[in-house]
């Protein structure tokens, strides 16, 4: 198994996970929730901003991001960087938050102790396939956009009819 993910609210209420049944009970998250609390508080004496924090112990990664009133811990094996885990976790935040939207990220800082895992329905298994997703080697590009440079009209006219005549007669 690849990257082991958590997601949970501050008030330790289990939103997201991709591990078997014995790690889905609420004691593993309320230690999760305490873990984020303390490291959460060690380290705003050394940063305002948010960075990368994990901690390596033996063969595993444990990285944990912080965003709002929602938390992400992930456990990762030692051959993976904990930077990729890193982004699993900010890619399940932000699919977490196009289901939900930021109006219950609202809700939650008002009440931490708000159920939020009803509002995810039966979006398991979206969140699920992003998590496995992102252990493919495709899951290595860079999935940032790029800049489009302006082009000279004629040049774009040139591109475009040498596109148009290789198109496929079934294809749009």
């Amino acid at each position: 198994m690849g990257t082991r993910v958590f997601a949970f609210t501050y008030a330790g209420k289990p939103l997201f996970t991709n591990c078997p049944e014995g790690e889905q009970s609420l004691a593993f998250y309320g230690v999760l929730c305490a873990v984020a609390s303390k490291v959460s508080t060690l380290l705003s004496e050394y940063t305002s901003k948010d960075e990368l924090r994990y901690i390596s112990a033996g063969d595993e990664h444990f990285v944990y991001l912080d965003r709002g009133p929602l938390c992400y811990f992930g456990i990762g094996p030692k051959g993976e960087s904990p930077l990729m885990v890193y982004k699993v976790l900010s890619y399940l935040h932000l699919q977490i938050l196009s289901i939900l939207t930021r109006g219950v990220e609202r809700v939650l800082l008002k009440r931490p102790s708000y159920d939020v895992q009803n509002l995810l329905g039966g979006t398991q298994s979206i969140l699920q396939n992003l998590v496995t997703s992102m252990d493919s080697p495709l899951s290595l590009l860079d999935t940032r956009g790029y800049e489009a440079l302006p082009l000279p009209a004629d040049t774009r006219s040139k591109l475009s009819s040498f596109f148009t005549d290789f198109k496929s007669p079934n294809v749009l």
